[in-house]
């Protein structure tokens, strides 16, 4: 019993001290370790003896402590509780938006997101109908300045196309080219504008997979290629790699960082057969979207300048193997073209009109003498009306008319541009 009081009255001149040290801001309190030494404590004192000691020597001030630490840890925990459920609130709010902001999206049509990349797309245009264009080739251009280098095609061998590749709402822009399929350039929209996250060329190609999936297939050189695939990110902006596989001389390696570092990556087993094979297969994947080619977008540029409902174009550059249409045959000597007549919106009374110069007058406003040779009820973009005419010189010999929305007849000759082959209009009364 000697040994309990005297352990009880050692521990609590050491509350004391302690206690009393609590006052003092940065004061050291320090227990002499000798002094603990002489401290004695029984093996006789049990779980029974300390719970004991514990109750003797706890402080109405420390009751009030624990209390008021209490008090600000549900505090603390209500204001926790508050934040979060603010978060959430406000997280839910953001969804909301974003969700909104995809229906309004949802709505848009082809023609209105045509609009908004239409800088892109005119820009696309100038620079195949100039003839100084690697002087003007820019970022995302050169795959187009490469297309146009290689063939008299250009404007049927470079098309568009309008594709939502993250499943936002919100379509991206695809610039390709349609003799290989591979992309160009691709552009996604931010606050309405235009943003390159793709720039392709020959040696440097992407192909899409569909699902937010793009193939590669590039070459550094004679001793270097590289296959691969990517993943658009969750906004679009830029692509993340899957899988990388590229060669080193004899050598073959594998990374997803996308670099053509053997440091950084694995070498494989593979030899140059399989690593064409892969490609060939990435090629077979590619996903065959709608698209517009550039003659089509040149021709609505034009019908737009001239204010014309109906757009006119060279068959060769716009018609392919699904198109449907009425075939007219007007000339069959052996000088014939096949010309294309589709609309913006329908137009009634369609007739394709026989010209024939009939007097300039003070203001050098030219009129003719007109023959119907066809004539359509109603024109509209379900199916085409494609002419087998034939040019004479550079005075304009066939044209058409409609009547507009606004019940009045509207009349237009074609005739050839002599700086890049591409057809234009004329109106006359």
């Amino acid at each position: 019993m000697r040994k309990k009081i005297l352990l009880l009255a050692t521990i609590g001149a050491l509350c004391v001290l302690s206690i009393a040290g609590c006052g003092k801001k940065k004061q050291e309190t320090s227990v002499d370790s000798a002094s603990l030494s002489k401290i004695e404590i029984s093996e006789e004192v049990n779980t029974e003896t300390s719970t004991e000691i514990n109750n003797e020597v706890t402080d109405p001030e420390d009751e009030k402590s624990k209390e008021v630490v209490d008090e600000e840890k549900n505090v603390t925990s209500d204001s926790a509780s508050t934040e979060a459920s603010v978060s959430d609130s406000e997280e839910n709010q953001e969804d909301e938006k974003k969700e909104e902001v995809k229906e309004v999206k949802d709505t848009l049509t082809d023609a209105e997101y045509v609009l908004l990349y239409n800088k892109i797309l005119k820009r696309t245009y100038n620079i195949i109908m100039d003839e100084d264009y690697w002087d003007h080739v820019g970022e995302g251009e050169i795959g187009i300045a490469e297309v146009i280098a290689e063939n008299d095609n250009r404007l049927s061998d470079v098309i568009y196309c309008l594709e939502d590749v993250n499943k936002d709402g919100s379509k991206e822009l695809f610039i390709i080219n349609k003799k290989y399929n591979y992309i160009l350039a691709a552009y996604t929209l931010v606050d309405n504008s235009p943003l390159l996250f793709i720039e392709g060329w020959a040696r440097n190609a992407y192909y899409y997979l569909g699902d937010g999936m793009f193939g590669y297939i590039g070459s550094g050189g004679a001793s270097s290629s590289a296959v691969g695939t990517f993943k658009a990110s969750d906004d679009c902006k830029s692509l993340e790699v899957v899988d990388f596989y590229f060669s080193d001389f004899d050598n073959l390696y594998h990374n997803t960082n996308g670099e053509w570092t053997p440091s950084s990556s694995e070498k494989i087993d593979w030899d140059y057969d399989k690593l064409w094979a892969y490609a060939d297969e990435l090629k077979a994947r590619t996903i065959a979207l709608d698209f517009t080619t550039m003659a089509e977008y040149g021709a609505e540029l034009k019908s737009e300048d001239a204010n014309s409902q109906v757009i006119i174009a060279w068959a060769r550059d716009v018609l392919t193997d699904a198109s449907v249409f009425d075939d007219v045959i007007i000339d069959k000597n052996d000088y014939t073209s096949k010309i294309v007549f589709s609309c913006k919106s329908e137009v009634m009374d369609f007739k394709i009109l026989q010209l024939e110069l009939k007097d300039f007058d003070e203001n050098e406003e030219i009129s003719f003498d007109v023959v119907e040779v066809y004539a359509k009820h109603l024109l509209n973009r379900d199916k085409l009306v494609v002419a087998t005419v034939s040019f004479a010189g550079d005075i304009p010999n066939y044209g058409f008319s409609y009547i507009d929305d606004n019940g009045d007849e509207r009349k237009f000759a074609i005739y050839e541009s002599g700086k890049d082959g591409t057809l234009d209009l004329y109106e006359f009364k």
